[in-house]
């Protein structure tokens, strides 16, 4: 991305906690109130392989309604695989009888998956949410506790939330405004990055991609 936020984790989670806006300390109570469940797997933990089959179903639902292209099961094992140990999947289940229709206190049906994101080393990769999942406001207990875990781990000075909309290249990016409010709410420092340089030496492909940019929407 040529624009991003990094969350300072040298600070202390009461400085965390505090630079989070009002609205984001705001929903992440109302998770809490939800009773909703955030676990961690590491790569090679028992459970991993299962809950990233959860988090891939809720990335395709997740691309699908906000028109961006999602990696396939495989490609997220070889990710995990060559990353190892830094590479965390996160979940956030639900129990909740009004939203997991299919479950109740007493069936003993297994908690439902709401929201999801999968980690290498401090880069928020690839996350996803239900649409059950934003109205429980499981992402932002998401986002919240994945900075908490990774300051406790002490291993990182800085959590990369993977990028946001960049008005300079508003046909890339224009899809990721939505996310990009939701980001800014957690009190990071943006970052943006020098513009690439793109030289053509042939005439004719210099023409092309002027015709292909005057023509996309």
């Amino acid at each position: 991305p040529t624009k991003t936020i990094l969350v300072d984790l040298t600070k202390s989670e009461e400085e965390l906690w505090g630079g989070l806006s009002q609205d984001a300390r705001q929903s992440v109570r109302k998770a809490r109130s939800n009773k909703l469940q955030v676990t961690s797997f590491k790569f090679g933990e028992k459970g991993f392989a299962k809950s990233l089959k959860e988090f891939h179903k809720l990335l395709t639902e997740t691309g699908r309604r906000q028109k961006f292209w999602t990696p396939g099961l495989n490609l997220l094992k070889a990710k995990a695989e060559v990353f190892g140990e830094d590479a965390t999947l996160f979940i956030v289940y639900s129990t909740n009888k009004l939203i997991n229709q299919s479950a109740t206190a007493s069936s003993g049906a297994p908690p439902k998956a709401v929201a999801g994101a999968f980690t290498l080393l401090n880069d928020g990769t690839h996350s996803a949410s239900s649409k059950e999942g934003q109205k429980l406001f499981a992402p932002y207990s998401l986002l919240w506790e994945i900075i908490r875990y990774l300051r406790k781990c002490k291993k990182f000075s800085y959590h990369d939330l993977a990028g946001i909309y960049d008005p300079r290249f508003h046909r890339a990016t224009r899809h990721w405004q939505g996310f990009t409010t939701f980001k800014q709410k957690f009190g990071g420092k943006e970052i943006e990055y020098p513009a690439p340089l793109i030289k053509h030496f042939n005439p004719i492909t210099r023409t092309l991609f002027s015709l292909a940019s005057n023509l996309l929407p």
